[in-house]
């Protein structure tokens, strides 16, 4: 009768580590899911940062313009066309230096979130090993006790 509670045991210990490997699945599922959204959250805001700079050097060439008019000068002048080609280059460059990094950062954190699921799936995989594990044991011990299992 031992023998036959030592399984039983076994089996409910067996069914709570596989309970919490699917768990730790589940959890490795929603934080990948989490971490998809932060990614979209980081490139939509970096993409607002990009047009956000664009629109800076659109201003200041508009304000190069008026300097150039106040002064005499006009936005042919080639000194003038210089410098708003300076300054649309540099709003450029910044804006897609910003989407670049932004990018950058929303592959990390989608690297983050593979690596959590992949974690989940591991732990419940090692859950499942390890109760199986836990049930040969105890059908091991049953057995070779004599009683259980024809062994005695």
């Amino acid at each position: 009768m031992a023998q036959f509670a030592a399984l039983i045991g076994a089996g409910i210990s067996a069914y709570g580590k596989m309970s919490a490997g699917d768990a730790a699945r589940k959890a490795g599922i929603e934080a990948e899911r989490q971490a998809r959204r932060a990614a979209g959250l980081t490139r939509a805001s970096t993409q607002r940062d990009a047009m956000e700079e664009e629109r800076q050097a659109r201003l200041a060439n508009s304000r190069v313009q008026a300097l150039a008019a106040a002064s005499g000068g006009g936005a042919s002048d080639l000194n003038v066309t210089n410098l708003m080609a300076d300054i649309a280059g540099e709003g450029r460059y910044r804006g897609l230096s910003r989407l670049w990094e932004g990018e950058e950062e929303a592959r990390g954190i989608e690297a983050q979130g593979r690596a959590y699921r992949k974690e989940g799936n591991a732990k419940r995989n090692a859950s499942y090993l390890d109760a199986a594990s836990s049930l040969f044991q105890a059908y091991g011990q049953a057995a070779g006790g004599g009683s259980f299992g024809g062994g005695g």
